[in-house]
């Protein structure tokens, strides 16, 4: 068996995970090739058509481009079509694979599930199955079929060692995660400037978010009006490795996810995961996407859009330091349990076995 996976851009920094799936599921003797519209090492270039195409809808332009991809699919001997995601990704996918007669799946996330997944009853009725990330995921698929696959990601455990965690004078808040209305940012810079005025929060802090987006300058001018320059460090865009370092280096974790105006949303982050895996309090918001992992026993909860509300569990971690503690050995436990990637790929691979 011989997969070909179907990505927008690979490799991607923002997208380690998916990096990590595809290593994985190599290393359990499985052949995969990588396609991607922006190629980079270790992936083949999706050709398109002519852009003129485009003319006469997005729809139309993937399906030629799926179509040209068929072919040459059947010449590199492929026997299964895989899309990363359910957007347009999944169309070309969709598109070759029926031109090349071939068995297809793919993968729904978050923003290309719940804003541009498109005909997901379509999808859902032709693919042999789809694997959802998240149970919100797997509930939105199970309603146009039967064949959605519960498969969370995981991590490799051996590269993200657990740090027992210490209350400290200074609180270093880092948060992950492109600069996007759904990420909360703004919400955690408010937060922030709460906190500056709380009496409870009396003792020295400061805050690094590690990402890049078109919310950035917006921040910037936040940042400025509320007088945070000193205390609150924008760092775009690192590397894995350069982001891990920058976590343990820090000693909270913050995610304030919330929903975008144009329904977008989170599923379970990633970076929630590497959080609780090296031992970092984390404090995020109680949206649906995050409740795979994080409750009351794993993680500091707080309503989203609500930054008094953050403000006010920013300030819990350093005030209740023994609850702090068992979290962080609680959030570590359930990683263990539920979201080692040695494990959970085994379910994306029994699919693909059952296909062939």
């Amino acid at each position: 068996m011989t997969i070909a996976y179907l990505f927008e851009r690979f490799p991607a920094p923002t997208e380690t995970f998916l990096a990590r799936e595809v290593e994985a599921l190599r290393q359990f003797g499985i052949s995969i090739e990588i396609f991607a519209l922006e190629a980079g090492q270790g992936a083949h270039r999706i050709e398109t058509p002519s852009a003129a195409l485009k003319l006469g809808g997005k729809a139309r332009f993937f399906r030629a481009a799926g179509e040209k991809l068929g072919i040459e699919l059947q010449k590199r001997g492929i026997t299964h079509v895989h899309a990363a995601w359910a957007n347009h990704i999944a169309d070309i996918a969709q598109s070759a694979a029926q031109s090349a007669n071939l068995p297809w799946s793919f993968a729904a996330h978050a923003r290309d599930l719940w804003v541009d997944g498109g005909d997901l009853a379509g999808k859902m009725k032709s693919a042999r199955f789809a694997l959802a990330c998240t149970r919100e995921a797997e509930a939105e698929l199970q309603k146009h079929g039967d064949n959605a696959v519960y498969a969370p990601h995981g991590l490799p455990l051996a590269q993200f060692p657990f740090k027992a965690w210490e209350k400290e004078r200074q609180t270093r808040f880092v948060g992950v995660g492109r600069l996007v209305e759904k990420k909360g940012w703004m919400d955690f810079v408010a937060a922030l400037g709460i906190c500056a005025r709380m009496e409870e929060c009396g003792h020295v802090y400061s805050a690094e978010i590690i990402g890049d987006g078109p919310l950035r300058s917006l921040l910037e001018k936040q940042i400025a009006a509320l007088g945070l320059r000193d205390y609150i460090e924008l760092s775009g865009t690192l590397s894995p490795d350069e982001t891990i370092a920058a976590m343990q280096e820090a000693n909270c974790f913050v995610l304030p996810s919330r929903r975008a105006a144009d329904g977008d949303r989170d599923g379970l982050p990633n970076v929630l995961l590497e959080a609780g895996a090296l031992g970092l309090p984390i404090i995020t918001s109680n949206h649906q996407g995050a409740r795979d992992f994080a409750d009351d026993n794993t993680a500091f909860l707080f309503p989203p859009s609500d930054a008094s509300a953050l403000a006010r569990a920013m300030t819990r971690v350093h005030t209740s330091p023994d609850l702090t503690k068992d979290r962080c050995f609680a959030a570590r436990a359930r990683v263990e349990n539920h979201f080692d990637s040695t494990k959970n790929v085994e379910i994306i691979a029994r699919a693909f076995a059952s296909v062939a």
